[in-house]
């Protein structure tokens, strides 16, 4: 039987995953009061947003790319803002 694969927990499925509270961190620091703004700000539609915020779907890639983009916050700390705690390169 082969071991688990280290990091193999997909991000919605980790308990410190929040995305909700890192959008509102995301949207306070765009000073965006609402979804919407904070989706039209990102290029990121708000009904994404919204899939997001409730775990429906992870923050992909492309997406994270968005926020680093708009926000300036580097990849390594917007990863452990939504609660991404896991090691790849290692």
């Amino acid at each position: 039987m082969n071991p688990p694969k280290k990091n193999s927990l997909h991000l919605v499925e980790l308990s410190s995953y929040e995305p909700g509270l890192f959008l509102d961190k995301i949207a306070k620091r765009l000073n965006m009061s609402s979804d919407r703004e904070l989706g039209k700000a990102l290029g990121i539609p708000s009904s994404v947003i919204s899939k997001i915020r409730h775990k429906a779907i992870p923050i992909s890639a492309k997406n994270l790319l968005a926020i680093h983009d708009a926000s300036e916050v580097p990849i390594k700390k917007l990863r452990k803002m939504m609660g991404d705690n896991r090691e790849f390169f290692s």
